[in-house]
């Protein structure tokens, strides 16, 4: 079998259509002469959303702690999506000040072409590193429906929550693997 370098997407059906994404069932065609039929495709429509793993000039990792719909309890990074005519940088310190009530001294961009699920799911992860965070002055709450709660772990605890499925989410690994590749030398600021 010849091996598929694009393909092709056809809308069969709009099974959802609301404010934040679309689900659809579509037909992939590859160029390679094969295709997979009825396939469930879900489009984010801000282009997708971001995550910031943020630590403090002492090395602590801020993380938020919520319930999600599908994944129930979970530690997260800082994550949302842009309002309209907001940028990547723009939306992130947003979602910074209203999630956890903390700002960066410095932001290092881990790369904008992350993919939660690269089959199903159109909704590309913009991944930021928020360095030497310091509280901000007029901190603005959130929109949050399940609420939820900042917490300051260190190195050793963040890993702990990896290992024992607390943080349960790519992205927020990814985040938390760049910091420490970055604190290693492994990747340079």
């Amino acid at each position: 079998m010849e091996f598929a370098t694009d393909r092709t997407i056809k809308v069969q059906e709009i099974l959802h259509d609301d404010k934040w994404v679309k689900a659809e069932i579509v037909d992939v065609l590859f160029n390679n002469g094969k295709e997979i039929r009825n396939f469930l495709r879900i489009t984010s429509k801000s282009g997708g959303y971001i995550m910031i793993i943020a630590r403090l000039v002492d090395g602590r990792f801020i993380l938020t702690r919520q319930c999600r719909p599908v994944a129930g309890m979970s530690v997260e990074g800082v994550a949302g999506g842009r309002e309209y005519g907001e940028g990547w940088i723009a939306a992130g310190l947003r979602e910074m000040n209203e999630e956890i009530g903390y700002k960066p001294n410095k932001l290092v961009s881990l790369g904008v072409h992350f993919y939660p699920l690269t089959d199903r799911c159109d909704n590309p992860c913009h991944i930021f590193l928020a360095m030497d965070c310091v509280p901000v002055e007029n901190r603005v709450k959130g929109d949050e429906v399940q609420g939820l709660e900042a917490v300051l772990v260190s190195k050793k605890e963040v890993l702990e929550m990896i290992a024992d499925g607390r943080i349960k989410d790519l992205a927020t690994l990814a985040g938390i693997l760049g910091h420490l590749a970055i604190e290693g030398g492994q990747l340079s600021e």
